[in-house]
């Protein structure tokens, strides 16, 4: 039995994709002694409901809420330290960290075999005006320097660096190129993520499930909806800084009937199963968790070709994705057009088979072994 700790800045109940895999990762390792740590953080528009329980400890530290920044930074620093210490006292032989403060903290707190599992590369993937809208842009930005700086020193320090996806690799190489980068596999839940029996009748139901941010690119996903029939209706789930903007641009474009946005959602099944087609626009993104889920429902992906944006698509996807060719809204809304010929009205791609597909190809249970060292190429 190994000893494992699995960390990052935030977990349940909150609520995205790092918080689902450390979730995940804890349970396929419920053989080994788990301890999940992260902060007491809870972000009210972003969180939802605690899952069932998992067999490991559960440890978060404190993180204060003053109106003074560099303050709150300085004690979430101190109170990650004094845990990861303790933890080190106790007996770690594997962390496995996804985010680079954590990473950057274990390490100077002693543990040993850090495995930092990169979620994404912040010089590429975060621009300032997407990282918090609270405050001033001087301030935002003097963040996303900080973060982009100790994110350089947590792929410097970590004993190991994984990622899902070659895009992510060649990324992390050019800000450090001595990085001994390994790509993994993520995984998915197919038993809550089940097969969608729904087929189109009098609507064609397109989805979104997005933070609503610059390079989620949604705006153009929306500028499609004008270039298709009236049968195609949107629903967007998620929430991020752009809500406003992009409530505005629905209105602007009179598509008020035909868009309905549904906000940061606990449980995004339902969604998965009342919808036809998944739109994932993105200008970047290193590996979409979004891509599995709706998959593994059989609804096929439209997204832009790895070729004129920087993401996993294809990597991903292969010839199960459809994508649109050209960076403008009449290129997507053909794209979308082509997932429903291909999969519905011809149906020369089964979506069982996009199912199995993802299936076969990405496993929790092997990612953590994986992790651990337990499992080897």
């Amino acid at each position: 039995m190994k000893r494992v700790l699995i960390t990052s800045n935030l977990y349940l109940p909150n609520i995205g994709g790092i918080e689902n895999s450390l979730y995940y990762l804890a349970k396929a390792g419920e053989k080994d002694s788990i301890t999940i740590v992260s902060s007491n953080i809870i972000d009210s528009s972003n969180s939802g409901y605690e899952r069932e329980s998992l067999k490991c400890q559960i440890l978060k530290y404190k993180v204060p809420k003053t109106k003074c920044k560099i303050f709150n930074f300085i004690w979430h620093c101190i109170n990650a330290f004094k845990i990861y210490k303790k933890i080190k006292k106790n007996g770690c032989d594997v962390v496995i960290s996804r985010f680079h403060l954590n990473t950057l903290l274990c390490k100077i707190a002693g543990l040993e075999n850090v495995n930092y599992l990169v979620p994404g590369v912040i010089k590429y993937q975060n621009s300032p005006k997407d990282m918090d809208d609270k405050f001033s842009v001087l301030s935002t930005y003097i963040k996303y320097k900080i973060h982009t700086i100790i994110q350089y020193f947590a792929l410097r320090v970590a004993d190991k660096i994984y990622v899902f996806s070659s895009n992510m690799k060649k990324q992390i190489k050019s800000i450090y190129q001595n990085a001994d980068v390994t790509i993994v596999s993520p995984g998915i839940d197919y038993k809550k993520f089940y097969f969608n029996n729904l087929t189109p009748k009098e609507t064609i139901n397109l989805l979104i499930v997005s933070r609503l941010v610059s390079d989620k690119n949604i705006e153009m996903a929306i500028e499609s909806m004008s270039y298709l029939s009236d049968e195609y209706f949107l629903t967007i789930v998620g929430d991020g800084p752009l809500r406003t903007s992009l409530e505005n641009l629905v209105n602007e474009l009179k598509l008020t009937s035909r868009i309905n946005f549904q906000g940061s959602q606990s449980d995004v099944v339902p969604f998965y199963q009342e919808s036809h087609i998944f739109l994932l626009p993105s200008t970047y993104e290193p590996f979409g968790q979004t891509i599995l889920e709706a998959s593994c429902c059989g609804l096929p992906v439209v997204a832009f070709s790895s070729d004129i944006v920087d993401t996993a698509t294809y990597e991903i996807l292969n010839n199960y994705g459809i994508y649109a060719m050209k960076l403008d809204s009449k290129s997507y809304a053909n794209a979308i057009k082509k997932a429903y010929g291909i999969y519905y009205k011809k149906k020369q791609i089964d979506r069982k088979d996009l199912r199995n597909f993802i299936i076969k190809k990405y496993s929790w249970e092997k990612l953590y072994r994986k992790l651990i060292g337990e499992l080897h190429d």
